[in-house]
């Protein structure tokens, strides 16, 4: 036949496996008559594989292309940092998902899956360090990890310390804990709960919806809908509050002309709600900065310094605001201050130490230049043998930190490809430190994708499979 051996049906063979991973769609697409008939017409030559021909052999294929690709970059680098993530599916089936980053040798960073492994044993610390041993194993990477990201959860932590690996908590995870510290204030829990009354009710209803939307247009406004908040992501909850106090006199029309309808929002509900908008502002915007793929780790003090200075010149203008902010600062204090105590975050950062500091006098910022030069300085001593060599090092140190910051929206890798053959050894001690995430979003990514994967479709779908299938949705740019 025709196509059975050209490059033609090869390459349409990858882009069917690739379609199958980045989608997730079940094998048995190739049996559905619409894909047939749709496959047909692009080119009558072609002839789909078999359901099992495709799970079998060309999920395995590509998988092991695109591992064997992984595998060699990651021979090519010197430090790596990992993300891990339990999570479970639709069928309540728990998995470990490991993610791991590294610099190339173009200063470009990378995100890639190593793993997701089905996790049918408790999970206690010695099994997830077991499991994450396996895979760093597997990978040949056991000298290369610098650091693990993980939320906050004990036994993910211990695990950390039982591989003897350096620990550093998810900073998503940690902003999400002091958010959640203020919410849990009754001061808070009564008019949020109007709120999502307010969203169930036009969720719920038809009629509702079509009249807010309705009195939008009449006032000549782009119409918004409300926003319903999902447990898992306390930005959920900012943003339907946000959305609410825009709709806020919309939303009283149209219930005002409802029967049975919800409590509006009184005149003290929207201040509260507005100082508590103002007051979260800043941990949503944090959130958004430390999530995305680019270098993230050295924007933790930063941002760490950003949210206290925010909070600290708020003036809430309710009593209940007062409270709320009071309780902030102070989980602000207890859990992101202890960021400052992981001195290897601290390193990147060229800030004051002491966020309760003024932080923007040029005192403070010599004396943080300083006491970093210093910390530097006394490491090379130590590790170098080579007087010369530790001269020179000192030299090019001292070049760095005199130079002027790049701009924030600078790519500081970009700063390293530049002057990677002018700082000596620095560039190279940079990919150590970048390489590293501020949060285990990566990994966490999977879950909300992979849901998919483990649902009724493929209620049925072997681990292996499941593994594979993840793999090459997240690697596909390595075929």
């Amino acid at each position: 036949m025709f196509m059975t051996v050209t490059a033609k049906r090869k390459e349409i063979d990858k882009a069917l496996i690739l379609m199958v991973c980045k989608d997730f769609q079940p094998f048995s697409i190739v049996e559905d008559t619409g894909f047939q008939n749709l496959v047909k017409i692009l080119d009558p030559r072609y002839v789909l594989p078999s359901r099992p021909t495709l799970r079998d052999s060309l999920l395995k294929q590509n998988y092991e292309i695109c591992k064997e690709k992984l595998f060699a970059l990651l021979q090519n680098v010197c430090h790596v940092s990992l993300t891990c993530d339990l999570w479970s599916s639709r069928a309540n089936e728990s998995f470990l998902t490991v993610t791991c980053h590294f610099i190339d040798k173009d200063y470009k960073i990378h995100c890639t899956v190593l793993s997701t492994n089905k996790m049918d044993i408790n999970h206690t610390s010695e099994n997830i360090a077991t499991e994450i041993n396996l895979i760093i194993k597997d990978w040949d990477i056991v000298n290369k990890v610098v650091t693990i990201v993980t939320d906050n959860a004990s036994s993910m932590i211990k695990a950390c310390q039982i591989l003897k690996i350096r620990h550093l908590p998810c900073f998503a995870h940690t902003l999400n804990l002091v958010v959640q510290d203020s919410l849990k204030l009754k001061e808070v829990d009564c008019v949020i709960k109007k709120c999502k009354s307010l969203v169930t009710y036009f969720k719920n209803s038809n009629i509702a919806t079509h009249k807010l939307i309705t009195e939008q247009e009449n006032q000549n406004k782009k119409p918004l809908k409300v926003i319903q908040e999902v447990p898992t992501r306390w930005n959920s909850m900012y943003h339907m509050i946000k959305r609410i106090l825009e709709l806020k006199n919309d939303i009283t029309i149209v219930l005002l002309r409802m029967p049975n309808a919800p409590t509006v929002l009184n005149l003290e509900d929207s201040l509260g709600l507005q100082d508590l908008i103002e007051i979260l502002s800043c941990f949503d915007d944090a959130t958004k900065k430390v999530s995305g793929n680019y270098v993230t780790k050295s924007l933790i003090i930063p941002l760490v310094y950003g949210i206290y200075n925010h909070l600290i010149n708020l003036q809430p203008s309710t009593s209940e605001g007062k409270i709320i902010l009071q309780k902030t600062v102070e989980s602000v204090k207890t859990r992101l201050f202890n960021y400052e105590e992981q001195r290897n975050v601290y390193e990147e950062s060229l800030l004051p130490q002491n966020p309760e500091e003024s932080y923007d006098t040029t005192e403070s910022a010599s004396n943080s230049g300083k006491s970093l030069f210093d910390f530097i300085e006394t490491r090379i001593a130590e590790k170098s043998k080579n007087r010369t060599v530790t001269a020179n090092s000192i030299i090019y140190l001292k070049e760095y930190t005199e130079r002027p910051n790049i701009n924030n929206d600078m790519d500081p890798l970009i700063f390293w490809n530049i002057n990677k053959d002018s700082l000596g050894t620095i560039p190279t001690c940079a990919k150590k430190f970048l390489c590293v995430p501020a949060t285990s979003v990566p990994s966490e990514r999977i879950f909300s994708k992979a849901g998919i994967v483990v649902s009724d479709r493929r209620s049925r779908l072997k681990a292996k499979n499941e593994n594979m299938l993840i793999f090459i949705n997240q690697n596909d740019w390595l075929l």
